[in-house]
């Protein structure tokens, strides 16, 4: 099996967890690293590798830089 989620490594700034527009782009709703892993070790799968780690906020400031500009003016 196969997943492809959104995970944090540190915390967003308040602004940004309480934007609308963050969390329907999945980032304002993602989970901290540990915890989601925590989860799916609960869940029963102990075997996970993890085959890519991306710096989301990289890739998608390089693929929509206005809508990045917008959410920085929006949130400080």
């Amino acid at each position: 099996m196969v997943i492809s989620d959104v995970i944090l490594d540190g915390r967003l700034p308040e602004a940004i967890e309480k934007d609308v527009l963050a969390y329907v782009g999945c980032i304002a709703g993602a989970s901290p690293r540990q915890v989601y892993f925590g989860q799916l070790q609960a869940a029963g799968l102990a075997d996970v590798e993890l085959l890519a780690d991306v710096d989301s906020l990289e890739q998608w400031t390089a693929a929509a830089p206005e809508e990045a500009k917008a959410l920085a003016e929006r949130t400080g």
